[in-house]
């Protein structure tokens, strides 16, 4: 690998850190809260281990397909369409990450009945 090739991966890491300490951040909540919340705290788990990998492995995926594209000889469209198809399964990913999140948000709380006043 070439510095410029190191210097763009480098640059797409540093793009998403911030994304990156949030998903880190919800992977040791999960796990200081195994125990006290343990459906929650699974569910987070889970969510942030799927969003982690997503980002990471789109990160990487796209580092490689600017490489091949290169090395290959690709065309632009069969690059883009690459890339397309790249996206389309990452925010798919993503969806389900979230909606590990989301679903951490109400599971095991318990129903409160509404009395009638």
């Amino acid at each position: 690998m070439d510095s410029a090739s190191l210097s763009f991966l480098g640059q797409q890491l540093a793009y998403s850190l911030p994304q990156l300490l949030v998903y880190l951040a919800g992977l040791i909540l999960a796990i200081v809260f195994l125990r006290k919340y343990p459906a929650a705290a699974l569910l987070v788990l889970c969510g942030s281990v799927v969003l982690l990998f997503t980002s990471l492995g789109q990160t990487f995926i796209q580092f490689y397909l600017f490489r091949a594209r290169v090395e290959s000889g690709w065309t632009a469209a069969g690059y883009g369409q690459m890339l397309s198809i790249v996206s389309v399964v990452a925010s798919i990913m993503r969806a389900l990450g979230l909606a590990l999140w989301l679903a951490a948000v109400f599971a095991g709380r318990k129903s409160k009945t509404i009395e009638p006043l």
